[in-house]
């Protein structure tokens, strides 16, 4: 499963991850785990085709590897 972002309230038109880290709940508590970054969040490469269609890129790539909890930071920019 891709997992991408797109805003859905005035602003600037492209939204993308500031940070994807996993992590669990520890007693209530967010512990983070590792930063996900480079491969883990790159979905294409087409950066020119990207841009003019207002996408970065970037998302998140769901495995079969069963549950987890990601903890994700978005930006936005023009």
């Amino acid at each position: 499963m891709l997992i991408t972002f797109s805003p859905d309230s005035p602003g600037p038109p492209i939204a993308a991850p500031a940070s994807i880290d996993e992590g669990a709940f520890v007693d209530g508590r967010w512990i983070p785990g590792r930063r996900l970054n480079g491969d883990d969040i790159m979905l294409s490469s087409g950066f020119a085709e990207l841009a003019a269609q207002n996408q970065t890129g970037s998302g998140l790539r769901s495995s079969g590897d069963g549950p987890r909890i990601l903890r994700v930071k978005l930006l936005r920019y023009q």
